[in-house]
């Protein structure tokens, strides 16, 4: 039986390095900074994460999109079969 893998931490598996930060976009002392989307795989024998961005207005961000126009940054992650 396969269990769920989150893909960022499959990829990037130290938080402390890297810690994937899609929730706020807001910074600020008071501001909460967490992830809060998650892609989700099952069973790295059929389909293997080959990549995965954090998409954003920011410096937190692996992509970085002008006028990006969302409370929170999203992921995008690629697969092998």
């Amino acid at each position: 039986m396969y269990r769920d893998i989150d893909v960022y931490r499959y990829i990037h598996p130290n938080p402390i390095l890297s810690p994937g930060y899609t929730w706020n976009t807001v910074n600020g002392v008071n501001e909460v900074h967490d992830r809060i989307d998650f892609i989700y795989f099952k069973g790295k024998d059929i389909i293997n994460a080959h990549a995965i961005h954090v998409i954003g207005p920011d410096s937190e961000s692996d992509i970085m999109i002008d006028n990006y126009q969302s409370d929170h940054r999203s992921i995008l992650a690629t697969f092998k079969f």
